[in-house]
């Protein structure tokens, strides 16, 4: 057996489960404690709100092909957009452009004007290249504003919610950048 020469994500194998679709007493059992050491964690860092994007490739995932062959139905306008999983948005910008350049490939851009969550760049390993991002607390919860279909790029306007009545663990207070109004 080889062994790899760097150690797997943490945050891999949370999200590999809070993404599927078992939901039973073994799973909260096997990464509910470590869940709530990352949240809790997470929790005691300083938050900041900014505008901030995040792009998918659909990749035919089926969720995804879903979501953006029925893009009209599901990001009408009061729908709900959540992200179960530990899911970073960019600080940048210019991260639609960006993204677009990247690939023609169908895809899914989130636009969202003030998200609150964690600085992560402060925490980059020394060499790796800062990428501007935040980290909401998961679950990150959205309503949609608007949608449109731009080439092979479906851009949808999101709002963040609190994520209190569907978080994993109970946020132990209201994050809010003190920075803002």
């Amino acid at each position: 057996m080889s062994r790899s020469s760097s150690p797997y994500e943490f945050y891999k194998w949370i999200n590999a489960w809070l993404l599927g679709t078992r939901r039973d007493s073994t799973i909260a059992d096997a990464i509910g404690p470590a869940f709530a050491c990352l949240f809790r964690a997470q929790e005691k860092l300083p938050f900041r709100t900014a505008n901030c994007g995040r792009g998918i490739k659909v990749n035919s995932i089926p969720g995804l092909k879903d979501k953006y062959d029925n893009w009209k139905t599901a990001f009408a306008t009061g729908q709900p957009v959540n992200f179960w999983g530990f899911s970073s948005f960019s600080t940048d910008s210019d991260v639609v452009n960006k993204f677009k350049a990247k690939t023609h490939e169908e895809s899914i851009v989130y636009c969202c004007g003030s998200l609150s969550g964690v600085e992560i760049d402060p925490f980059s390993p020394d060499g790796m290249p800062l990428e501007c991002e935040l980290l909401p607390l998961a679950p990150a919860m959205f309503t949609v504003l608007a949608a449109m279909k731009v080439d092979s790029c479906v851009v949808v306007t999101i709002k963040q919610e609190d994520n209190y009545s569907d978080a994993y663990v109970k946020p132990t207070k209201k994050h809010v950048d003190p920075c803002s109004p």
